[in-house]
């Protein structure tokens, strides 16, 4: 007879429409269940055929929910609409942080022979704004900013298919309320080693996204209440080369909503 113990970890999503946005997995529920039918004998079959149940008393659980509930409060914000797509691609176009051509190969027929001959041709610089998502060529950024017990939380996931890293300093990524500065409490250590090896040669700070890098990260900052409005210093976001990728700040709202 011998025996071994084993732990299980489970991350439920509850709400749904809070991990779409913010990554965030939402309230615990009063119960769960979990089959067992993944325990199987010598022949394969299942051990246990029935569901296990488990839940919190009704007291315990309406203390949660009153105390440490998600749900219930927080605040998300959103982004204003004097974002220009159109300045935003003057720029980028002007800069050339993200020039895009191709190469095709095409042929040339005379009357003696046939060679093929390599043309470039440019195309517009792709730019959208929808909701929290800022395409900007092939760099994706979502940015959804919540408030939640006492701090500003910005969610950012980054997605980059070009071959130029993307540089981000915490500390430039200040948010501004009024004539107030705030800088993030924290900074890209934990994020840091599941991204591009050129991270090694910077300091927590600084996080540099390479090609085909996927960042998902949060930035957290202190205030002393919960703000209508503030504005996101973009200056913490520049190519390799040190240029800026946006043209300007970004301007969230709490009572706004794309």
């Amino acid at each position: 007879f011998s025996s071994q113990s084993y732990t299980l970890y489970f991350k439920p999503i509850n709400n749904m429409l809070l991990f779409q946005r913010y990554n965030l997995l939402g309230d615990f529920l009063n119960t769960y269940r979990m089959s067992l039918s993944y325990i199987l004998d010598s022949q394969g079959k299942s051990v246990f055929d029935n569901l296990i149940t488990f839940s919190i008393s009704a007291e315990d659980y309406n203390s949660y929910k009153q105390n440490l509930s998600i749900d219930n409060n927080l605040t998300g914000f959103y982004l204003e609409y004097d974002v220009s797509e159109s300045k935003q691609r003057a720029y980028m176009d002007q800069t050339g942080i993200t020039k895009a051509t191709t190469t095709h190969m095409h042929e040339n027929t005379t009357d003696e022979h046939t060679t093929n001959e390599e043309a470039e041709f440019d195309f517009e610089t792709f730019v959208r704004v929808s909701g929290d998502s800022l395409y900007l060529d092939q760099w994706l950024f979502k940015i959804a900013p919540y408030y939640l017990n006492g701090e500003l939380h910005i969610y950012f996931w980054i997605i980059n298919r070009m071959p130029n890293q993307l540089k981000l300093i915490a500390p430039k990524l200040d948010i501004s309320i009024e004539d107030k500065v705030y800088k993030p409490l924290n900074d890209f250590l934990d994020i840091k080693p599941t991204l591009t090896i050129l991270n090694a040669d910077f300091d927590s700070n600084t996080l540099i996204v390479g090609q085909n890098d996927r960042a998902r990260f949060i930035l957290r900052y202190a205030l002393p209440s919960m703000p209508q409005r503030f504005v996101l210093n973009t200056d913490g976001i520049t190519t390799f080369q040190d240029v800026n990728v946006f043209v300007s700040e970004l301007q969230y709202n709490s009572s706004f909503k794309r």
